[in-house]
């Protein structure tokens, strides 16, 4: 019921972590190019990244740092 779907694009020159909703996968709740100042993933194209979801926060290790995503508090 209160479920979001992590989806993590990575093959592109802009890796991108999406929030979709789970009754809906067509209904995009978010994704880390819509603030790109604050949020981007990374500035290059990096190899392959699993996501890691815990007490409601995403985090996401790139080439060089681990990136933080939850509630803007």
């Amino acid at each position: 019921q209160n479920g979001i779907v992590w989806m993590f694009q990575y093959e592109t020159s802009t890796p991108t972590l999406y929030a979709f909703n789970p009754n809906d996968l067509t209904q995009e709740y978010y994704d880390t190019n819509q603030n790109a100042a604050r949020d981007k993933v990374a500035s290059q194209k990096i190899k392959r990244v699993n996501p890691m979801v815990a007490n409601g926060r995403v985090y996401v290790l790139t080439n060089s740092k681990l990136k933080v995503y939850g509630l803007l508090q």
